[in-house]
């Protein structure tokens, strides 16, 4: 938060259901930002309440899957001026898929329990709705992205503690900025792990995001604007 505070951004620190500081779903289950992006929602809307005209949205890890799904299905798109991501999670099934092969399934049958939640039979898993897995590869959906996002993400991202799928992870964020070079600023790192970055070296990352934040030149310095964050 620091490094949007002294760059004159207002931040929201938002938590999501089911993550420890916000209330429980009636399911109690994840939906991989395909219903926690709500939160970010009124969290967007908290914000504009107050003032806001211009909105920056930073998440990483999961948080920066439901960035992406607020930034897609906002009320307040117009407000909405750039992302910052961090350790994203850009397309799930490859991940879920490499976690399901560390825990010692062949690859086949991971993409089993994977149907089941996307389709009518997401009641076995307890979920009250299909998780739409499409809807989540930003890789496929990149074409539809207009706003400037800053894409921050470890070569040795150590999700699920592998080196496979650290690779998978990583390699769907280089897919993403390749294919929007125009909007999305991409750095690579080496030896920070998964959401780490800032641990790893908080020079570098707070370097980072202020060089983006000046180039972006989205809000006046004279009138700061509310900035949310997702965890």
């Amino acid at each position: 938060m620091p490094v949007f505070q002294e760059a004159g951004y207002t931040a929201l620190l938002v938590s999501w259901r089911n993550d420890g500081h916000a209330p429980p779903s009636a399911d109690g289950k994840y939906g991989l930002g395909g219903t926690e992006w709500c939160d970010v929602e009124a969290a967007i809307r908290y914000a504009v309440q107050h003032g806001a005209t211009d909105i920056l949205l930073m998440g990483w890890s999961m948080g920066a899957a439901i960035v992406l799904q607020a930034l897609d299905r906002s009320a307040f798109r117009d407000r909405l001026r750039g992302v910052v991501l961090d350790s994203p999670v850009v397309d799930w099934l490859p991940t879920l898929e490499q976690r399901g092969v560390e825990m010692g399934l062949p690859k086949l049958l991971t993409r089993v329990p994977l149907a089941l939640l996307a389709g009518r039979a997401h009641g076995v898993s307890g979920s009250a709705e299909p998780i739409d897995f499409a809807s989540l590869d930003w890789v496929c959906r990149a074409e539809e992205s207009s706003v400037p996002i800053l894409l921050l993400h470890s070569a040795d991202d150590d999700y699920a503690l592998a080196t496979a799928t650290a690779t998978a992870t990583a390699t769907a964020s280089r897919l993403l900025a390749a294919k929007r070079p125009d909007i999305v600023t991409y750095h690579e790192w080496t030896h920070a792990r998964h959401a780490r970055l800032w641990n790893y070296d908080s020079a570098r990352f707070e370097r980072e995001i202020s060089a983006w934040l000046d180039s972006l030149k989205a809000v006046p310095a004279q009138t700061p604007a509310p900035a949310a964050a997702a965890n």
